[in-house]
């Protein structure tokens, strides 16, 4: 049985693990984020070097914020004030994963036996936070996080700009859909 948090409860238990539920994606490497100002002003106000953000994901399903990705903790930032929200130490993390749902996905971590629902997102947000699991992941076996660059251009569609279903893959909007 999959357990998955609903919004409407702050808390539930599923198995052996306690449920906890809660509420614009940017994607490349630390050199060609495309930063929003917002995250920004956060950046700065941390004393966060832009070359220390792997990457930068925005939840549009639910309260909008915006998660910074470093090397040792995952920011949650409220994406009108600009606040603080939330900081995980990647440390206290044993897994994350994302949950595919029809039009969206779920990213959810594990704390020890602490099951947390940290985000939902839409299918245009998937890449994002996909790669900030596979970071984060990558941070569990080994310690630290190897950046290898994905940049945005390398996963959207070089005419339109949307995503592409995967790397390298022909863009299903601008495939001549005659031949």
């Amino acid at each position: 049985m999959r357990c998955v948090g609903d919004r409407g409860y702050s808390s539930l238990t599923c198995g052996e693990y306690e449920v906890a539920s809660e509420d614009r994606t940017v994607s490349g490497n630390n050199n060609d984020l495309n930063i929003p100002e917002i995250a920004e002003n956060f950046i700065r106000e941390r004393n966060l070097a832009k070359e220390d953000i792997y990457e930068i994901a925005f939840q549009d399903v639910g309260p909008e914020a915006y998660f910074i990705l470093t090397a040792e903790s995952l920011f949650r930032v409220n994406a009108e004030t600009g606040a603080l929200e939330e900081e995980i130490k990647l440390s206290s993390i044993t897994r994350a994963e994302i949950s595919a749902m029809v039009g969206g996905g779920v990213f959810e971590i594990y704390m020890n036996k602490t099951f947390k629902e940290v985000a939902r997102f839409s299918n245009t947000r998937m890449k994002s936070f996909g790669r900030i699991v596979k970071l984060i992941n990558e941070y569990i076996k080994e310690q630290r996080i190897k950046d290898e660059g994905e940049a945005e251009r390398d996963i959207s569609c070089p005419t339109c700009k949307r995503p592409l279903p995967d790397r390298d893959a022909i863009c299903p909007f601008c495939l001549n859909k005659k031949k």
